[in-house]
């Protein structure tokens, strides 16, 4: 398993499976490390004391150590490839852990928004209904003084007009409110 396979874990690989992969990587790789110093040492280890240690070493010594380089350089990259998968189990991890802590917290948010947006919900109703209320009760004696002054055209007529504007403004006003409002949670329930 490469790293670009890894990161393309499917969504029913755990933590705990990576956790495992990780350990198992970890451990090859000391054990590895173990055994390739063992091996080094015994290549270059030529016992005789001094005076052999001062001649150069036979054709057996030579080729003995060179197959020593040769199997470290070998355990070198061997090494590499599996530091790298050891790399990416552990950002893998970091990765499925992260999205479950944003997942979490994302159903908290939307919790937390929903109970917010019911209690505005309610409270815009209640305003609104108030306003209408209000406005009702002082449009109807409103609309009746007007009607007492039909005999007088100039002011019957512009009382009329300004009223009708009131009216108009009312209604206009809280069809904006309550369009603000539904656009304000929508761009909160995006985000």
């Amino acid at each position: 398993m490469n790293y670009q396979q890894l990161s393309r874990t499917e969504s029913d690989v755990t933590v705990n499976d990576l956790g495992e992969i990780s350990k198992t990587i970890g451990m090859a790789l000391r054990d590895d490390d173990t055994t390739s110093q063992r091996e080094l040492s015994v290549a270059f280890d030529r016992s005789g004391g001094i005076l052999s240690r001062l001649l150069p070493p036979s054709k057996v010594e030579r080729a003995r150590q060179d197959l020593a380089v040769r199997g470290m350089k070998e355990q070198a990259a061997r090494r590499a490839a599996m530091m790298e998968i050891y790399t990416e189990t552990r950002l893998e991890i970091a990765r499925k852990q992260a999205d479950t802590l944003i997942a979490s917290v994302g159903i908290s948010l939307q919790n937390s928004l929903a109970s917010f947006a019911a209690e505005q919900v309610f409270q815009l109703h209640a305003t609104i209904t108030e306003m209408r209320n209000r406005f009702m009760e002082s449009y109807g004696p409103a609309a009746d003084q007007i009607e007492l002054h039909q005999g007088r055209p100039e002011l019957y007529i512009r009382a009329k007009e300004q009223l009708n504007c009131q009216l108009d403004m009312q209604f206009e006003t809280m069809n904006k409110l309550l369009s603000g409002f539904v656009k304000s949670l929508s761009g909160r329930v995006v985000r």
